[in-house]
């Protein structure tokens, strides 16, 4: 009876220490357009650390310790280190020089195929996964047309996707309204004209009724928690993303208080550095 017990015991124990640990937050940081990329990310470039993203995904926390996203992720961890844990967080770099939508969609594909494998380690140590993709500009078009691919084969991963002044384009809209994402948000700001300024009339998978120009916000019935973002009571520009940016973690957290847990509404919010 002692030994069966003992027995017992000791498979008991044995299954915590080998348990799963219960959760964990990763987050994907996808960099917008850079037109001159191959300039800017020259090995002698004096502005590499600014923009360089490896090509496909990487840690962050592996760059060179005077790397811009290096030192956001450092920069965000610091706010809320459970949600934006530096072991986990990652870059998505992709061959931003070619502007066309084609591209976008194709990395988008890349981008789905590499998520794919990575969760599947994760998987490995960890009961449930909570997957952030963040896109500024047009990382965001990058990260729609990655979602247009899911679900995920890998199970009990909850996505959100946050937008920051992604150009609105009918090839990629509907995608936000795909259900298997959790929560998509989608920042911006009245005076950003370049989120705009891309022609979406002549794209090969645009709708024939389409603007010719991009947009700022998505149709209201689309299912995504729109922001309408003013920094200190000001609006701000394109160029201004990265001052925005670094207080991620504090300005999710006030719109999560105004949404009340919906995800398809219009808010305004101005934040307080």
């Amino acid at each position: 009876m002692t030994n069966k017990f003992l027995s017992v015991l000791l498979t008991f124990f044995c299954g915590l220490l080998m348990s799963k640990e219960n959760s964990i937050t990763i987050t994907v940081w996808v960099h917008g357009t850079y037109p001159v990329l191959k300039l800017l990310g020259h090995e002698r470039s004096p502005i590499r650390s600014k923009v360089y993203a490896k090509p496909g995904l990487s840690l962050a926390k592996e760059l060179p310790s005077d790397y811009y996203f290096k030192m956001l992720s450092k920069e965000l961890f610091l706010q809320n280190p459970d949600e934006y844990n530096s072991n986990c967080f990652y870059t998505y770099g992709w061959h931003s020089s070619t502007v066309r939508p084609g591209k976008r969609k194709d990395e988008g594909a890349k981008l789905y195929a590499s998520l794919c494998t990575l969760l599947e380690e994760y998987q490995k140590d960890y009961d449930h996964i909570t997957l952030r993709l963040v896109g500024v500009s047009h990382g965001g078009n990058v990260i729609l047309n990655c979602i247009s691919h899911m679900p995920f084969i890998t199970e009990k991963v909850d996505t959100e996707v946050i937008l920051f002044l992604t150009p609105v384009q009918e090839s990629t809209r509907n995608y936000v309204n795909n259900k298997a994402v959790k929560r998509i948000y989608s920042f911006y700001s009245d005076t950003d004209w370049m989120q705009r300024i891309d022609i979406q009339k002549f794209h090969k998978d645009a709708p024939k009724q389409c603007p010719f120009w991009s947009k700022r916000t998505f149709e209201e019935s689309d299912r995504v928690v729109q922001i309408r973002l003013k920094v200190d009571g000001k609006f701000f520009a394109h160029s201004a993303n990265r001052s925005v940016v670094k207080y991620l973690p504090r300005i999710m957290e006030q719109v999560n208080k105004k949404i009340d847990n919906q995800d398809k509404v219009h808010i305004d919010l101005d934040f307080k550095t």
